[in-house]
């Protein structure tokens, strides 16, 4: 029997569209990337309520991924070189490093950024997971 997580993302604080997300992880398809949405259909990287792509100004393109490992049943997030970084529980995550990622955390992507009277706020979720067997 192999297994699967379903990550929930749930956004506390910002304008986005897709207040929630539902990410499915395998042993097959292990890693979701997280970043920053475009504009642009033909770029395939629209959000959508099954993805982890957000259509916010203080995100990377190529900002994070959160992937399942199936051998010792954890979920991590790891900041890929993001400009604004990724907190987990107030603390500011290392680049390229796996942390492992439980039930309540809260993962901030980005930072707020000011441009001329605008402000962007970072994004904010709150991160539900359950680990569950599959056929």
């Amino acid at each position: 029997m192999d297994h699967q997580a379903k990550v929930i993302l749930t956004a506390l604080n910002g304008d986005l569209s897709i207040a929630e997300r539902t990410l499915t992880l395998t042993a097959k398809d292990n890693a979701v990337p997280v970043g920053r949405a475009s504009k642009s259909v033909t770029k395939g990287i629209l959000g959508a309520v099954d993805n982890a792509w957000f259509d916010s100004p203080v995100m990377s393109r190529n900002h994070a991924t959160i992937e399942f490992n199936p051998e010792d049943m954890t979920v991590t997030i790891q900041d890929i070189g993001s400009m604004h970084g990724t907190h987990l529980n107030n603390f500011e995550l290392p680049r390229d490093t796996p942390t492992v990622i439980t039930d309540g955390d809260v993962v901030v992507f980005g930072a707020e950024v000011r441009r001329g009277p605008e402000t962007f706020p970072a994004c904010s979720f709150r991160v539900n997971h359950k680990i569950v067997s599959y056929k």
